[in-house]
């Protein structure tokens, strides 16, 4: 996917190249930040600047696939103010982001791209990044089972596909890391400390402490369960004439 950053106050005389460099080297930061490994078998960067318009105002990025969810939701936060749906890490480093624009005195605008649903956003004094004191947090145990998708990092991470296709990135040990990262693209079943946004309810930070074990029931097992559970209630009776009744009523035995 290709996206456009424009800064309206930036042109090639006045911009010093080490700001435009240090301010693309934090929005790489903020895109990637709850990634653990770079996309396999891409064959380039996860994100790449890939041109430039007449006066460096317009850069144009080609963003790897595996990303394109993280944009959705960053561009959706800043388009609506509402950053409970993003992890913290990422609302920290928009911070970091919208320090270095106030700074120099620009802004950020992210064009829309309509194939993928993202809105127009932007980072600007009139559309502000709320602080991390704004957002409440609850925390407490959980367990999480789902799609174990990547693992690595200098600082081991390890993310989670949930069911919902929620992406759940998460913090974790060296030993933890390698136990859980010989299950990479199968289901696992882990256990941590989570934080939730007290206003989304949405888990936005994860400490992985533990792979834990579980056993998926065959359908046969979990035949054999609802027969243990109904016992002789269904002894004697016509199943397919007491569904029959059910539907169409006495008439139609």
């Amino acid at each position: 996917m290709i996206f456009h950053l424009r800064i309206p106050e930036v042109t090639p005389a006045t911009t010093p190249l080490d700001q435009l460099a240090e301010l693309l080297r934090k929005l790489s930061m903020t895109l990637t930040e709850t990634v653990a490994l770079s996309a396999p078998d891409s064959g380039r960067s996860q994100i790449s600047l890939i041109g430039i318009s007449q006066g460096s105002n317009d850069l144009a990025f080609q963003l790897d696939d595996s990303l394109i969810p993280t944009y959705q939701e960053i561009a959706g936060s800043l388009a609506t103010s509402d950053f409970s749906r993003i992890p913290t890490l990422q609302h920290k480093k928009l911070l970091d982001l919208e320090k270095l624009l106030k700074i120099n005195g620009w802004s950020a605008i992210l064009d829309a791209n309509v194939e993928y649903g993202i809105p127009r956003a932007e980072i600007s004094l009139s559309n502000p990044i709320p602080p991390m004191s704004s957002r409440r947090l609850v925390s407490g145990n959980a367990e999480l089972f789902g799609q174990c998708i990547q693992v690595g990092g200098v600082k081991p991470k390890v993310k989670i596909k949930l069911a919902n296709g929620k992406l759940i990135p998460s913090q974790t040990t060296i030993p933890v890391a390698k136990e859980v990262a010989t299950h990479l693209y199968e289901d696992v079943f882990v256990s941590g400390e989570a934080k939730w946004d007290a206003n989304s309810w949405l888990i936005v930070e994860f400490q992985l402490k533990a792979l834990k074990a579980y056993n998926l029931p065959t359908p046969i097992m979990a035949f054999q369960k609802l027969a243990s559970l109904v016992g002789s209630a269904w002894r004697g009776i016509d199943a397919s004439g007491y569904v029959q009744e059910l539907r169409y009523g006495e008439e139609a035995t």
